[in-house]
């Protein structure tokens, strides 16, 4: 279990890493003598230190910052929210969902749920995390300041892969096994049967259970299940190339190719409507490094092309790293 010592929906909360003491978070934060006021906050006693993976509030920088809202940005397949206290209901994009709500997506489905976000004289930064089908999550806390945000996200089932954040972005995910933390967004967390899998695609992050952490650097993959300490880091496996179709070539038949990956059990192969897989519009498990079909049903409501990509999976179920994108032209878009 997960231990959770901030009040429900506090307003910023982090995740207790390993080699981190009250005192060292209260020297973080700028000043130590907020040592007291941590253990206040957090119902410590004096002198007691809280575990690897627990979940603390910390009090308020001085300047603007405040709670945010979750929103959809991106939803193919439909999706519902249930209130805290409520029934479920559907639920689109771009709706300011109330703190402690918790999304689903159906089946086949995928959405784009936005975290928090900071502004600057560049524009908006954003924490997105992207929702597969049949996957329930809860924003326990969103948290912004000028220069940073921080993100608690619970997710009961299904899998999440929290995109890459630029300057300023924290998300944590908490599943009934572990805990899972990261500075740069960038990793996939997947709640299996009586365990969660985690795969670090493109940053370094956490993986927390049992009062212990294990580190995993980008392409690196652990697996944590529950009452039990993670497992040591795996290494994920890489996609080569992808052979067909050439770049930027109209899709008029849906047959696609790429190189064999040595290990590899199967391949996911998406398409989305946008270069950073932030709405993905199609996924298919295949067992060879090909995929052919007859009927391919895309959207055409967002231009005249698509992105694809592949991931190999292993025989433990993790998978890798994906490939490079390629994009289509859609039918749309031919003379």
């Amino acid at each position: 279990m997960i231990a959770l010592l901030l009040a429900a929906f506090a307003a910023d909360v982090r995740p207790v890493r390993a080699g981190d003491t009250i005192e060292s978070l209260a020297a973080a934060l700028g000043d130590p003598a907020l040592a007291p006021t941590l253990r206040e906050l957090n119902g410590l006693a004096p002198g007691e230190q809280p575990p690897i993976g627990t979940l603390i509030e910390v009090p308020p920088p001085d300047g603007p910052h405040g709670e945010q809202k979750a929103f959809l940005v991106a939803l193919r397949g439909g999706a519902t929210v249930t209130p805290p206290g409520g029934k479920p209901r559907a639920v689109g994009t771009f709706e300011a969902l109330e703190a402690g709500s918790t999304v689903c997506t159906g089946d086949p489905g995928f959405a784009t749920l936005r975290l928090a976000s900071t502004c600057n004289d560049d524009g908006s930064l954003t924490d997105d995390v992207l929702l597969s089908g049949s996957t329930c999550v809860t924003v326990d806390s969103a948290f912004s300041t000028a220069t940073a945000r921080s993100t608690v996200l619970r997710v009961t089932k299904g899998s999440v892969r929290v995109q890459v954040s630029e300057a300023g972005g924290h998300v944590t995910v908490v599943t009934p096994s572990g805990v899972t933390t990261g500075a740069a967004g960038g990793y996939r967390v997947t709640v299996e049967t009586e365990a969660a899998r985690t795969e670090a695609l493109y940053a370094d992050v956490a993986v927390q259970g049992a009062g212990k952490e294990v580190a995993l650097a980008a392409g690196q993959g652990s697996r944590v299940k529950t009452g039990e300490v993670p497992s040591d880091p795996v290494d994920l496996l890489v996609t080569g190339a992808l052979r067909k179709p050439p770049d930027a070539t109209p899709l008029v038949r849906p047959s696609f190719g790429w190189d064999t990956v040595d290990g590899a059990l199967g391949y996911r192969i998406e398409i989305a409507l946008d270069e950073a897989f932030g709405d993905v519009a199609y996924a298919e498990d295949v067992p060879d490094a090909r995929y052919d079909t007859r009927i391919l049903m895309l959207p055409y409501d967002r231009g005249d092309r698509a992105w694809w990509r592949v991931a190999a999976f292993d025989r433990f179920g993790f998978l890798g790293v994906p490939s490079q994108a390629r994009t289509i032209r859609l039918p749309g878009d031919l003379d």
